[in-house]
């Protein structure tokens, strides 16, 4: 799925199909489809665990308390937890946000890739004649090429 997502992104902006997936979501000022399933994962979880259904509650806690790696709600927690570097009692905690996935998403991404994004941007809106450059007169093939290099180095 985040695949297909990413291809697809790539087709609108047009770019190399070896385009970094940083560019990609810097780009699109999106969030990370993997972080936006880990988040709804959590928030699944946690309407599980103050369920007023007693079984659906039981084995909530259970799976995230008592057998947590033997539980898939369990081993989602963990890997959340060492995702997010934050602790399975504060990720359960209904109290506290789940912000923290998008904060942390875009916390990861390097800022020279986030300078790379921003040129691929503009350069991407003077191939397609919605911006120009003065004094400096490109070939469409230069500004794709120069959107290649920014892309996939």
């Amino acid at each position: 799925m985040c695949t297909t997502l990413r291809n697809g992104l790539r087709r609108i902006f047009n770019l190399p199909r070896n385009c970094h997936t940083d560019i990609i979501n810097v780009l699109c000022n999106n969030t990370p489809l993997f972080d936006t399933v880990c988040k709804c994962s959590l928030k699944f979880l946690r309407s599980c665990i103050t369920s007023s259904n007693f079984v659906v509650n039981f084995i909530a806690r259970h799976g995230v308390s008592y057998s947590r790696m033997f539980s898939c709600l369990g081993r989602n927690v963990q890997f959340c937890s060492e995702r997010y570097g934050r602790k399975v009692g504060d990720i359960m905690n209904a109290n506290v946000s789940l912000s923290f996935t998008d904060l942390d998403s875009s916390s990861r991404i390097n800022p020279e890739k986030h300078d790379r994004a921003r040129l691929v941007w503009e350069m991407t809106m003077v191939k397609d004649d919605l911006k120009c450059m003065t004094d400096l007169q490109y070939s469409q093939e230069d500004v794709a090429m120069f959107i290649e290099w920014c892309c996939t180095r």
